[in-house]
């Protein structure tokens, strides 16, 4: 169990999924799924920006940018079990064909 804290309230949630890559050349991604002993869902996601290797600060406000691409971005939502099901078939699930499927089933009955 972990202590997440979302809307300004800590929680304990089990991790269960666990996902995290690179958006392309501009940014990596982590995506957490929790759930709490009652039930509910959330998820946190962070974000974080790659600087250029070639990206240089001498001046004062080149540092500044600096940090600012540097510093990850995190949210961390609760989200119903419906949508915790979608985004598992999203992100775990290669075959478009039946990620469509699968993700028609959830809508419909879910």
């Amino acid at each position: 169990m972990e202590t997440i804290t979302c809307e300004g309230m800590r929680i304990e949630a089990e991790e269960i999924e666990q996902i995290g890559g690179e958006f392309g050349d501009l940014s990596n991604f982590t995506d957490i799924l929790y759930r709490d002993s009652s039930g509910r869902y959330f998820l946190k996601e962070e974000r974080s920006y790659k600087v250029p290797k070639n990206a240089k600060y001498q001046m004062p406000r080149d540092r500044e940018w600096f940090d600012r691409m540097t510093q990850s971005e995190t949210e961390t939502r609760e989200i119903s079990e419906k949508e915790a099901m979608q985004w598992y078939i999203e992100m775990f699930m290669n075959d478009e064909k039946l990620k469509e499927r699968f993700l028609g089933l959830i809508e419909r009955f879910a």
